[in-house]
């Protein structure tokens, strides 16, 4: 007679015999591409907040070269440009240092604070200001501070720039979009936070350094 150390169950439960398959018989499906339609999502997230800001401006243009950015264009190294177009009320503020993936280095950084000082003061002025987006060229957003750019001011000084940079850029009266294609790390995180909106290419990386 054979004893069992476990008590009888009226309803024992069921074993299966085999292992189970593995698991890449079965893969997960592909997450979905998103890049393709990123345009329709970005002017849908921000069509309300764009009615809401232009009451009292005439029509509500749409968007439909608002993400532009998986192919923003190279300009001139180690710089940032910013460019209106008075079409589309659209502004679009570029950070282009392409050989390091378009690092800040401090001369950037000053130019990133005149160029917002300018936004403000085309939100404010232009009647029909819109948008701007932020993005970088490339192939990149921004990956942070250069750090091989030379003499680097003391920590103090930048973390002061760029939290004035990022509160000025978050309260300009226009919708704000970072369009992030590639890698956004450190201080290109920072930046992206400072939007309204942000759009992301497939692939792209929000990287935040500790």
């Amino acid at each position: 007679k054979i004893h069992f150390p476990y008590p009888k169950m009226k309803n024992p439960p069921f074993f299966f015999p085999f292992p189970p398959p593995p698991f890449f018989l079965f893969p997960p499906p592909p997450p979905p591409r998103c890049d393709e339609h990123a345009h329709v999502l970005a002017e849908k997230m921000a069509a309300p907040v764009i009615a809401m800001r232009s009451f009292g401006r005439g029509p509500t243009r749409r968007l439909g070269a608002l993400v532009s950015f998986c192919s923003a264009p190279t300009i001139d190294d180690a710089s940032v440009a910013l460019t209106f177009d008075d079409s589309s009320a659209l502004a679009t503020l570029t950070i282009s240092n392409t050989r390091r993936r378009n690092a800040l280095t401090p001369s950037m950084m000053e130019q990133l604070s005149d160029r917002v000082d300018a936004l403000a003061e085309w939100s404010r002025d232009g009647p029909d200001a819109r948008c701007v987006v932020l993005t970088g060229a490339g192939g990149a957003f921004c990956s942070g501070l250069d750090i091989k750019s030379g003499p680097l001011p003391d920590g103090e000084g930048m973390a002061t720039t760029m939290n004035r940079v990022t509160n000025r850029f978050r309260s300009l009266p226009v919708v704000s979009v970072a369009a992030v294609d590639g890698h956004a790390m450190g201080g290109g995180a920072e930046l992206t936070t400072a939007a309204d909106f942000r759009v992301l290419g497939h692939g792209a990386a929000v990287t935040f350094v500790h």
